[in-house]
């Protein structure tokens, strides 16, 4: 759980230099403030997920805890909206379920490629 805490101070930060960008240019759609949130912030977020993810309530909650601060700044609604209305408004799918299906991918393409440098190993590497 130290590095759910290192990654919301993190994102606590990085949304506070957006959201000051936002606010001095003022033109930025939503959709552009969004594709950042896809772009950047989730990459901070599930760096390395499938070393630290473990689906327990408590990390679930940590992670659609740290998911919240920017998605608020994206809709641009009271803090007292609901995790679920506020993941429907901004078209974000919950970080828990985002985390296992990313920690499933990178396991699986792992899978792949032992099984590839296996098969190459038994059968002599053809170049």
């Amino acid at each position: 759980m130290l590095h759910l805490k290192d990654v919301y101070d993190k994102i606590f930060n990085f949304n506070e230099n957006v959201r000051r960008i936002i606010c001095a240019i003022r033109v930025l759609r939503p959709e552009i403030v969004r594709q950042i949130y896809l772009s950047v912030i989730e990459k901070i977020i599930l760096y390395g997920v499938q070393t630290w993810h473990r689906d327990t309530v408590k990390t679930n909650s940590r992670l659609i805890q740290i998911q919240r601060i920017p998605l608020l700044g994206i809709a641009k609604t009271y803090r007292t909206v609901s995790n679920d209305a506020i993941q429907v408004l901004t078209g974000c799918p919950p970080f828990d379920i985002k985390a296992e299906i990313e920690k499933t991918q990178k396991r699986n393409l792992m899978d792949v490629e032992i099984l590839t440098i296996n098969a190459e190993f038994r059968h002599g590497r053809k170049s």
